[in-house]
């Protein structure tokens, strides 16, 4: 059977219950339905549909890819609302070279594999809110918020549920830029 699968930053607890805190009442109006801390990630790659066939090369890339990446730090530091999928997202209006180039060698190895991938930008954001009616309010820039970028994550989301399962997660193992 098929899962939606993606890889992803997936935080510990400490970062979990940072971003859980946010003061709400930023988005109050605004409508829609607030994503549980528990569910909270940065999707890098969406891979889609993946056959369970396919999981030993999606785990033997996402091994190497995180030994050769540094840890670094997104600061989420902007709030945007996206009309078409209708969420209110925490955004990290730059993202960290080491992460860039996490995504480049997962593209690279999805194609060797011959998954075929969206080739759209990295733009880490934090979903806060789905379903959100047009023109919610604290849009803009954010006080930023921290989210140490330490490990990479295969995740899977069976179904249309929202309930994430974390397949494998890898350290990152490459010495921190800077």
């Amino acid at each position: 059977m098929d899962r939606r699968m993606f890889f992803a930053l997936w935080p510990d607890l400490e970062t979990r219950a940072t971003l859980g805190g946010e003061d709400k009442t930023l988005f109050g109006g605004s409508g829609g339905k607030q994503v549980p801390p528990d569910e909270f990630h940065l999707t890098v790659r969406y891979l889609g549909p993946i056959a369970e066939d396919m999981l030993p090369d999606l785990l033997d890339l996402g091994a190497r890819a995180a030994r050769a990446t540094a840890a670094s730090v997104i600061e989420l530091d902007s709030v945007e609302w996206w009309k078409e999928a209708e969420v209110l997202v925490r955004v990290a209006r730059t993202t960290p070279e080491a992460l860039l180039r996490l995504d480049e060698a997962l593209v690279i190895g999805l194609k060797a594999v011959g998954l075929a991938t969206d080739l759209r930008p990295l733009k880490l954001h934090l979903t806060l809110v789905r379903k959100v009616r047009p023109h919610p309010l604290g849009t803009g820039p954010a006080t930023p918020l921290a989210w140490p970028a330490d490990s990479l994550s295969l995740i899977a989301s069976p179904g249309k549920t929202a309930r994430y399962e974390v397949l494998a997660q890898w350290p990152f193992g490459a010495a921190p830029v800077g």
